[in-house]
């Protein structure tokens, strides 16, 4: 799926973000507004793990969504 089609649908896909990054708030979540710069810095952020770590882990799972 791509970035505009997450962003469109994200009320729908959020909750397979949270089951793949569970310690992500669904108030963190929703910031996102399904947008991939800024998931890839809450996944960054909350993991503890470096920007291209974080942008591997999202990219992964866009190609699952």
């Amino acid at each position: 799926m791509q970035w505009d089609q997450i962003a469109a649908k994200w009320d729908q896909i959020k909750g397979s973000a949270r089951i793949r990054w569970p310690d992500i708030s669904e108030e963190d979540a929703l910031a996102t507004q399904g947008q991939r710069e800024k998931l890839v810095a809450l996944v960054e952020r909350t993991y503890n793990m470096s920007k291209k770590d974080a942008e591997t882990e999202v990219e992964d799972w866009r190609c699952r969504v």
